[in-house]
């Protein structure tokens, strides 16, 4: 019942996350070897935590996790998938980890209780504690980004996931979301300033999702709907039919100049 509602969809629109994963693979992501991939997914759900969930992993190989055997072949599905596909992408699958986590929690507390062993159950709080203060603002926007760069070259750490932004020194998920609120503004301007007959049949063609998020949420844009054929956006737009030159207006809206008038 969980799985039925995606596949559905999956089916009905010709499987879209199977486009996506094959463009990924082979002109996006940055190849990486079984071990890096590994690491990676250590790294990435938090170094701390990886006693839990690899212990989650191996108690559900055994009786006690018959019951929800089906999350590990679903871990190693999905870790067979990565290391095909040479994948640099650990957000992929990190979503899994909650579940690996939580058993594994679970298992190592009930084995140290047998054992009458606080001190170990007391020295795993810390250790997850210390890691998610130390993570979080890598994950999560809480500092401004030259502290930030500062911060994690002191962890040493590295997180490449695609092809044309290597050695970024803040991670991409923080990265790309720097100067929304300025492209939002931007495009407004540019909006406002149309003669009101036009801006009734104007509508801002966005080719990134990040982007079209930013114009479509940031408050100040208007009125204007925001269309973006990328991924799954592209099944929630309207049917419109546009008479524009897409080199152009593409190349016009990422420098947040764009608008395309209906015709």
């Amino acid at each position: 019942m969980i799985l039925l509602p995606n596949l559905i969809w999956q089916i009905v629109n010709d499987f879209p996350s199977l486009e996506l994963y094959r463009n990924s693979y082979t002109g996006k992501n940055i190849e990486k070897s079984p071990v890096e991939i590994l690491v990676e997914q250590i790294v990435f759900v938090n170094p701390a935590t990886f006693p839990l969930w690899i212990t989650g992993v191996f108690a559900l190989a055994f009786h006690r996790g018959k019951e929800f055997r089906l999350m590990l072949y679903a871990w190693l599905f999905l870790m067979a998938v990565m290391i095909a596909g040479q994948s640099s992408r650990p957000d992929r699958i990190a979503s899994i980890y909650t579940f690996l986590i939580a058993f594994g929690a679970v298992t190592i507390e009930q084995e140290l209780k047998k054992k009458g062993r606080l001190i170990l159950q007391l020295a795993l709080v810390v250790l997850m504690i210390t890691g998610g203060v130390l993570l979080t603002p890598v994950f999560i926007p809480l500092m401004a980004p030259q502290p930030l760069k500062e911060h994690i070259a002191r962890l040493g750490l590295k997180m490449d996931l695609e092809e044309g932004k290597k050695g970024e020194p803040i991670p991409q998920w923080l990265a790309d979301r720097l100067g929304w609120h300025e492209l939002a503004e931007e495009v407004a301007e540019v909006y406002h300033g149309l003669p009101s007959a036009e801006r009734q049949n104007t509508v801002i063609i966005s080719a990134n999702y990040g982007h079209a998020g930013a114009l479509e949420l940031w408050p100040g844009t208007g009125a204007a709907r925001c269309v973006c054929h990328a991924q799954c956006l592209s099944h929630l737009g309207p049917a419109i039919r546009f008479r524009y030159n897409l080199h152009r207006g593409f190349h016009q809206y990422r420098r947040g100049k764009n608008h395309v008038r209906q015709r």
